[in-house]
């Protein structure tokens, strides 16, 4: 859920309240969060008007508070000088997740898939074709989905060819300007995590041949 969408449901939240979005007159935030929390959990304040999981009500929460330290706000689940979310915060999410279902593990897709999709696409000539099996391809090698890095529509934000690095041994080529010869020699591959939803910053990840 992106957040700017998620502050516009708060903002109405609190004006409903007769209430100021950042609670600057109120000592104790987190029972103004709990009521909030319920509210999105039971739908009535969810964006699709539907009960969601515990897991995304945290987001829901996570949001708002970003929009809070965005502004130079203290982060309106911890009291202040704490490190962690308010207890009561946390002993809510917790009784919700008891009760939500059993995460839906969804299977691997076989590399034979893979491979099918690479003939399929060698065979056509389309462009559009190659292209889609070239990001399914890369998206399975790095555990990725296809979407993170090409829709523009969501909050996410999408990989960049200055995100991409290709080696050969230890030369680094440049994407943008190597030779067609050159990126077919390429050994190695790396891609540089930014503000993906991965949880570590900077964080680089590679596969060589």
């Amino acid at each position: 859920k992106a957040a700017s969408s998620v502050w516009e449901i708060w903002q109405n939240y609190c004006s409903d309240l007769g209430l100021d979005p950042f609670l600057e007159a109120i000592q104790d935030k987190v029972p103004i969060l709990q009521v909030f929390a319920q509210r999105v959990r039971t739908g009535e304040l969810a964006s699709h008007g539907n009960p969601i999981l515990a897991r995304s009500v945290e987001d829901y929460l996570r949001h708002v508070a970003q929009t809070f330290q965005s502004v130079g706000a203290s982060d309106p689940r911890k009291k202040p000088g704490d490190r962690a979310v308010d207890f009561r915060l946390q002993r809510l999410q917790a009784a919700w997740k008891k009760k939500d279902p059993p995460p839906h593990r969804v299977k691997p897709v076989p590399i034979q898939v893979i491979r099918r999709i690479a003939s399929l696409a060698a065979l056509s000539t389309l462009e559009s074709t190659k292209a889609v099996s070239d990001m399914i391809i890369l998206a399975f090698f790095f555990l990725l989905r296809p979407g993170e890095y090409v829709d523009t529509n969501s909050e996410s934000t999408p990989f960049t060819i200055a995100d991409v690095g290709l080696y050969i041994g230890n030369t680094y080529l440049n994407p943008a300007t190597a030779t067609d010869q050159q990126l077919l020699s390429a050994t190695r591959i790396t891609l540089t995590f930014t503000t993906q939803k991965n949880g570590v910053r900077g964080e680089v990840i590679g596969l060589g041949c």
